[in-house]
């Protein structure tokens, strides 16, 4: 947890005249979201949780490792904000990535409010492997740092679908 929380307050002020030197290389945004499946399966088993993935070939400019975290944080936090049984969606196309879980209830209000950095939807409970609140910022920050952006809406029957919006490459 330290060492996500410090590697997670270096990136935040990513978008903010930027704070480091991206890598820029091209990446199959596709392939980053199979792989970050493929890693994460074992936990999704291991609560049960269906993942669903339709990936289109996207490629995008940006720094690998970071958008491998950026991808990392949506579905593991799609995964940690779920019900057993549940499902998690991932798709990826020409409008970007989307991630969307069937988890507790969001009230619409407090979305917005979720991309602030140690922002929960609900509050801790100082559980083993439960985030400080970061996640989605961190995927906000990255996303801006790229050209790009974020979005989220309550999903009406529970869970949250969160949008990323990154340049694609010709």
């Amino acid at each position: 947890m330290a060492l996500e929380a410090q590697q997670a307050l270096r990136t935040l002020p990513a978008d903010q005249g930027g704070a480091f030197d991206l890598r820029r290389e091209r990446v199959g945004l596709d392939a980053t979201a199979a792989t970050v499946t493929e890693v994460l399966e074992p936990e999704a088993k291991n609560r049960s949780i269906t993942v669903e993935t339709e990936a289109r070939p996207v490629s995008v400019e940006g720094d690998p490792v970071l958008l491998d975290h950026l991808v990392h944080n949506l579905v593991a936090n799609a995964l940690r904000h779920n019900h057993p049984g549940g499902t998690v969606r991932v798709r990826v196309g020409p409008g970007g990535l989307e991630v969307a879980n069937t988890g507790p209830v969001v009230d619409p209000a407090t979305v917005p409010l979720l991309f602030e950095p140690f922002r929960r939807a609900q509050a801790r409970r100082h559980a083993p492997g439960e985030g400080a609140g970061l996640g989605l910022s961190i995927v906000a920050s990255i996303a801006r740092a790229h050209g790009g952006g974020a979005s989220a809406t309550a999903n009406p029957g529970g869970g949250l679908t969160v949008r990323v919006v990154l340049p694609t490459c010709p």
